[in-house]
């Protein structure tokens, strides 16, 4: 019986040791992918960054819920290996982020130590039986999202928040260069307009702005229309006239002809700039995460 006992140990003891070699892996990869998210929050939109911060709260509040239980005598009696291995999962996936995970970790490899004799730094299971088991469990998962049309939509989120950063940045810049030249060019003709004139001027540019980001929202399926033909162009030129001088046209042509792209995208995206800034000189002038539901 004593034999019996010992094999049945035995073997608990390596199924432990690959689950929880497995949770931390994964656990691992979800921290990393949330740190670049986390790293992206800076570059995105006011509206993207309270859905992100609303997304966050609830997948830390879902992973507290689950660690909870950790701290009962009565939890661990009666945990199975896949319940601990997920709850081990669940706080390195969270470690660093969350003073709450850090403390049920804690809390975890203290019980893991007492009741199997195993230190979750130091597993030391048997690596082809932990690459079968990482691989079994991706795939399960791996479909399970799929399923709920999640894996993907993740994926293309995170895509799309790098690539926004980036068109964002690029916008500015360009637009910042703009600025600057027309200040240079300002400076350049002296006394020939006063700095009250310039200051209109300005403003009436960013009244120009404004009425082409509502004409491009009321329009989106007509912005995503190809803008690279000279009738396009010229229509859109016409438009303008009468709400911006023929320097502003001109640019605004130049831009679309030369990027093949209709020149409300560049003002629909980029960061709206301060004109009255320039009237005077002392002036001022911005988890894949877990899915952990179960």
């Amino acid at each position: 019986m004593a034999e019996e006992n010992d094999g049945i140990a035995d073997a608990l003891d390596g199924q432990l040791r690959i689950a929880l070699t497995v949770a931390a892996q994964l656990g691992a990869r979800f921290a990393r992918i949330r740190e670049e998210l986390a790293r992206t929050r800076q570059a995105q939109t006011e509206r993207q960054n309270r859905e992100l911060q609303a997304r966050f709260d609830a997948e830390r509040a879902a992973a507290r819920a689950e660690l909870a239980p950790v701290y009962e005598r009565s939890w661990w009696d009666a945990a199975s290996v896949e319940q601990i291995a997920n709850a081990h999962e669940t706080a390195t996936a969270w470690h660093g982020i969350d003073p709450e995970a850090d403390r049920a970790g804690e809390r975890i490899a203290a019980e893991v130590r007492d009741r199997y004799w195993l230190d979750v730094q130091d597993l030391d299971a048997d690596p082809a039986a932990v690459r079968e088991a990482l691989a079994r469990a991706e795939r399960t998962r791996s479909e399970a999202a799929t399923s709920r049309g999640e894996s993907v939509i993740d994926v293309a989120e995170a895509g799309a928040f790098l690539t926004a950063a980036e068109t964002l940045d690029r916008v500015a810049e360009g637009h910042q260069r703009q600025a600057e030249e027309r200040d240079e060019q300002s400076a350049e003709v002296g006394g020939a307009l006063d700095v009250d004139q310039l200051g209109v001027e300005a403003e009436n540019d960013g009244d120009v702005s404004d009425e082409l980001r509502g004409d491009a929202n009321a329009n989106s399926a007509d912005a995503a229309e190809a803008f690279d033909s000279a009738e396009r162009r010229e229509r859109f030129a016409s438009s303008l006239e009468g709400k911006a001088d023929r320097e502003v046209i001109d640019a605004r042509m130049t831009t679309a002809a030369d990027q093949a792209r209709h020149p409300r995208e560049a003002v629909m995206t980029a960061p709206k700039r301060a004109a009255k800034a320039r009237k005077t000189p002392t002036g001022q002038g911005q988890q894949r995460e877990r899915h952990l539901g179960r």
